[in-house]
């Protein structure tokens, strides 16, 4: 258990990242997919029969810039661990760590983008038993605090900003629900719990669980969930004071198959979202997008995962669509899955990538070893990782122990 404050943030650094420029419709050409090797990666191997799952490690885009949630340190113990924010600014090319001050952050972290706003939430770990939340509106320079008195859920897109203003957050405790703030991020009201929209009419046939992700679209709030029963993919828009189901369709393979909502975010002029299935003992991934044209979901073709393979890390492009950074034994494997196509594979990316992260014209490898962050940027012409810096976090190792 930690010794140290609840409120102490364990790691700063001001050194900044680099890279160079590329085309990301070049490096997005890859080969469609219906399946992939086994991979490798920090990740434990998904259990046979076990539906796969998100962990923290994301990126995502604000106004142009691009952000990565990551953790540092001694990986393989909680209170050496030292989750970062960083972030690439528009029109820059080197990248800056903007993680809030002030702030145990072992437990992890989550975060969401607004229109000209990120937020960013704590999970709990340790002594800190509810979750901090900070907000910036200047690309990380400055930070408004907030709080959640409930741990926040231990999944990517716990969090989400409203373009009124207002943000939702996933809980955990007392059981699976979702809050609402007007503005105030230190004032939350309850709106649902898991176990009242089982009860909700066209729900029961998912039986969900648990609240996996939420997305403050503009048509409605959204939420994804994990079914208990098969067959159905868990999505749910808010309606006055009812949810109705608006999921894809499974494809015909996947009919009888468990499924997960991972990812939901409002990106593009639509919502993006990461759906997982298992049947027996095999598990897909598959992109779903909803569109302002015709408010349905559509999903991409389901991508096959070999044994032993688990997701690290996972977030949506500029475009919509979204990637899945997956590990296994032979090395990581980088797809990029769009609703209505295949899925397309980059080159490998180098060992230790903790997320990729995609801006309009650069696609970027974190690599993560201990106190070192190294930058990769994907070479459009070679479609080779190409190492441009090298960031070392004075990690202060046993100051949580």
């Amino acid at each position: 258990m930690s010794r140290q404050p609840a409120l102490r943030h364990a790691a700063k650094a001001t050194t900044l990242l680099g890279g160079a420029l590329v085309s990301l419709g070049l490096l997005l050409g890859g080969a469609a997919a219906a399946g992939a090797a086994p991979l490798d990666g920090a990740q434990p191997a998904a259990q046979p029969g076990a539906l796969p799952e998100a962990p923290l490690n994301s990126s995502l885009q604000v106004a142009g810039a691009q952000w990565a949630v990551l953790p540092m340190g001694d990986l393989g113990k909680v209170s050496d661990t030292f989750w970062q924010l960083v972030v690439l600014r528009s029109g820059a090319t080197r990248w800056s760590l903007v993680t809030p001050p002030g702030v145990a952050d072992n437990g992890g972290l989550v975060a969401a983008a607004g229109s000209h706003m990120l937020l960013s939430g704590f999970e709990p770990s340790q002594d800190l038993r509810f979750s901090p939340i900070a907000a910036t509106s200047d690309v990380g320079q400055h930070w408004s605090p907030g709080i959640l008195s409930s741990p926040l859920a231990r999944v990517p897109d716990a969090l989400s900003l409203a373009a009124s203003g207002g943000a939702l957050a996933l809980v955990d405790q007392p059981t699976s629900s979702l809050l609402s703030s007007s503005g105030d991020l230190s004032s939350w009201r309850p709106v649902l719990t898991a176990s009242r929209l089982a009860k909700e009419a066209g729900v029961a046939r998912c039986g969900p669980n648990r609240l996996d992700a939420v997305a403050a679209a503009p048509g409605g709030t959204l939420l994804g969930v994990a079914c208990a029963k098969p067959g159905t993919v868990g999505i749910y828009e808010q309606g006055g004071s009812s949810w109705r189901p608006v999921g894809p369709a499974l494809p015909s393979a996947e009919r009888g198959a468990q499924s997960a909502v991972l990812r939901l975010t409002d990106v593009a002029g639509g919502v993006s979202g990461l759906i997982a299935t298992t049947l027996g003992n095999q598990s897909w991934l598959s992109a779903t997008r909803r569109g302002t044209t015709t408010g349905a979901f559509s999903i991409s073709a389901p991508l096959a995962l070999a044994p032993g393979q688990a997701i690290t890390a996972s977030g949506a492009l500029p475009d919509g669509s979204v990637f899945a950074l997956l590990s296994g034994h032979s090395g990581p494997r980088a797809v990029v899955l769009r609703a209505g196509a295949p899925a397309e594979v980059l080159p490998s990316p180098p060992r230790g990538s903790a997320t990729l992260a995609f801006g309009s014209a650069r696609v970027d490898a974190l690599v993560v070893q201990g106190s070192s962050l190294t930058d990769y940027t994907l070479d459009a012409a070679s479609r080779h990782w190409v190492k441009r810096q090298v960031l070392q976090v004075p990690i202060q190792f046993g100051s949580s122990g």
